[in-house]
């Protein structure tokens, strides 16, 4: 019989705006569906990840706001099927209004999605890019988290503040959380000096 590998939950997180994080997030999505079951949830008010699938707006049960919810009862979750393999909580602007509750809103979070867990092999977060109890929700759920970063000179600043916000996360609330990777993007040919120095930093 063969056994089936524990569920990885993946957050593609970085503070800074235009650093490819969706594109990320749903290329891999993409990518790890066609061997494993993946659940791709767009935790951006944004709703980049959920546009590049459908242009109306989202069913309410198949919304990530649900997954803010102390009331499964009256908010059911059910992922809208891209295909047997992808599925997708989307989202829109009202996401936003997480930032009104209060901080508990984050455990809601992670104790819904980790009630999905058995149902998929692997849950990828596209986070926002900000900190705030979105993305602290993201953190204090995940079992990793990659960072996509441009190779320009803001690019450092902007990693130790995040590697900080992980580090907070760890003592506090998920000790397994693991950065598995920073991934240079929007890397075009050749990279300059400054690049290469940024990449060796």
């Amino acid at each position: 019989m063969e056994t089936r590998m524990p569920t990885s939950i993946l957050a593609i997180a970085n503070q800074k705006g235009g650093v490819g994080k969706t594109t990320c997030a749903v290329n891999i999505a993409h990518i790890l569906s066609e061997s494993r079951r993946v659940l791709l949830i767009d935790n951006d008010p944004q709703g980049n990840a959920t546009k590049c699938f459908t242009p109306d707006r989202i069913a309410h049960d198949s919304d990530t706001l649900s997954l803010y919810s102390k009331r499964p009862e009256e908010d059911p979750v059910a992922p809208m099927v891209i295909h047997d393999q992808l599925l997708l909580l989307g989202t829109h602007i009202h996401l936003s209004a997480v930032a009104e509750r209060t901080f508990e809103v984050i455990f809601d979070f992670r104790a819904r999605l980790h009630a999905l867990r058995d149902h998929f092999d692997i849950i990828i977060i596209d986070c926002l890019p900000n900190f705030g109890y979105l993305l602290s929700a993201a953190l204090i759920s995940a079992d990793y988290i990659l960072v996509p970063i441009e190779l320009d000179v803001f690019a450092l600043d902007g990693l130790r503040d995040l590697t900080a916000s992980v580090e907070r996360t760890r003592n506090r609330h998920n000790p397994h959380l693991k950065m598995i990777g920073i991934l240079a993007n929007k890397v075009h040919g050749a990279k300059t000096r400054i690049e290469k120095q940024i990449e060796e930093e």
